[in-house]
């Protein structure tokens, strides 16, 4: 339990620091990984809940997003414009982040 606490400590330090430069990735952040790491306990399938976590977290989260705000916007998305829709909102982050 003491071992949650600290994730679930190290979560919210994580998504408030995040708040701070952009309330919608902090949003979407939050609606996938608050649950999971709600869900997790100590006592059951690890690997399921380890899975669902890894699946839940940015690293993997952020290659799906350009698919899902497309999704949202009714229009399919073949799997080469989804990349390269992501390269691009890439590089806009790291321009804006230099400037």
């Amino acid at each position: 339990m003491v071992l949650k606490l600290v994730a679930l400590i190290c979560l919210a330090l994580q998504l408030g620091c995040i708040i701070l430069t952009s309330f919608s990735l902090d949003f979407l952040l939050a609606a996938t990984m608050v649950p999971a790491a709600a869900l997790a306990e100590p006592h059951g399938p690890r690997t399921l809940y380890t899975a669902l976590l890894a699946l839940t977290s940015p690293a993997a989260t952020l290659p799906g997003n350009p698919f899902l705000w497309q999704e949202l916007q009714e229009a399919p998305l073949s799997l080469a414009e989804g990349w390269q829709l992501f390269l691009a909102v890439l590089a806009q982050g790291v321009l804006e982040h230099h400037t």
